[in-house]
């Protein structure tokens, strides 16, 4: 069994250590490269959204690709990544990836 590893995160809007206007009314979105080694990866789309920025959108309907949190910071994103990688094994890299991507949007998922 395999357990993937975070190789890079990066944010469109926010160099790390930056930190939103307002941490508890924010929606950003993240790019995370992940594979079963430090070297080679694929990208994983998802973004981060407080219930602040949740209601003030008042949209209603399907939510997936969400990592939720009551205020933005990076180590919590991090410990949240942390902790969806770990509990993720599969015996190929299809099998985990296809794990990830109920969680986030797989980048390569309508070419399995």
């Amino acid at each position: 069994m395999q357990t993937p590893k975070l190789i890079e995160l990066s944010c469109r809007s926010l160099i790390r250590p930056q930190l939103p206007s307002d941490v508890k009314d924010c929606e950003l979105l993240f790019t995370a490269k992940i594979g079963m080694d430090a070297s080679q990866g694929d990208n994983f789309r998802f973004s981060v959204v407080t219930p602040a920025a949740l209601t003030r959108s008042q949209y209603t309907g399907w939510g997936k690709d969400q990592l939720i949190l009551q205020e933005f910071s990076w180590a919590l994103v991090d410990n949240c990544l942390d902790n969806l990688l770990s509990s993720v094994r599969g015996d190929s890299w299809a099998e985990v990836a296809g794990q990830l991507h109920e969680f986030m949007d797989w980048e390569l998922y309508s070419h399995r």
